[in-house]
């Protein structure tokens, strides 16, 4: 019977290769939409993004990343929000998080697992990262929250305080993500055996430093302090 098979230059030559995904087409229905509402007093400022792309095997083509062995409908959705009253870098992550994410998706030709759809948003979120960091937006930051739907599933993750929750009709609200803040002990607990610690800065919120001298002391002081 015929088989598939894949250069290797390893092995200087080709070698028995996985049959690519047979893609599956579900009967599911996606809308996505979004709103937002400005912080009160500033009507004019915008520190969110929302990104919904309903056509993922669409956008991949035109962005020259192929999804022809993803599973249908395939659809994304994501929610950046912005900290400390500036947008800068979620409007850096809505712009840049699918250019990170098509690659990875249209690199594999099989099926994918559950656990990998979770991996590949998590290595998304790392290379977005980076990016951040060598951009203008490098000094600012975002929470960020996103749902893959390919198929029949969906894959989440956030960072940060934005968090996912799963509605259904007639049910309780089902948090599907942790917020990562440092009033969260479980978050604390895992800055802490990251070698971080968590100190307080103004009323109500927390600041999270490499380690507690006197250098971030002083930092806490002037964030403290009453500016005229």
């Amino acid at each position: 019977g015929g088989y598939y098979i894949r250069s290797d230059s390893a092995a200087s030559g080709y070698v028995a290769a996985t049959p690519p995904n047979a893609p599956d087409v579900y009967g599911v229905v996606f809308r996505g939409g979004s709103s937002y509402l400005p912080p009160t007093g500033a009507p004019g400022r915008k520190d969110d993004v929302q990104v919904v792309l309903q056509d993922l095997p669409k956008t991949g083509f035109l962005l020259k990343s192929p999804l022809v062995f993803l599973d249908k409908p395939a659809a994304f959705f994501a929610v950046f929000d912005g900290l400390r009253d500036n947008g800068a870098a979620a409007d850096f992550c809505a712009r840049n998080f699918h250019k990170h994410l098509l690659p990875r998706l249209s690199l594999r030709h099989t099926a994918w697992e559950d656990f990998e759809l979770a991996d590949v948003l998590s290595d998304t979120f790392s290379a977005l990262d980076t990016a951040l960091l060598s951009s203008q937006a490098q000094y600012e930051g975002c929470s960020v929250a996103v749902a893959l739907l390919v198929g029949n599933r969906v894959a989440t993750a956030a960072i940060g305080g934005a968090s996912v929750l799963l509605v259904r009709k007639g049910e309780e609200p089902q948090q599907l993500t942790a917020p990562h803040v440092p009033s969260n002990v479980e978050e604390v607990a895992r800055i802490e055996r990251n070698g971080g610690c968590v100190v307080d800065g103004k009323v109500g919120t927390y600041l999270v430093s490499q380690q507690p001298d006197a250098q971030q002391e002083e930092i806490t002081r002037i964030r403290c302090a009453t500016h005229s």
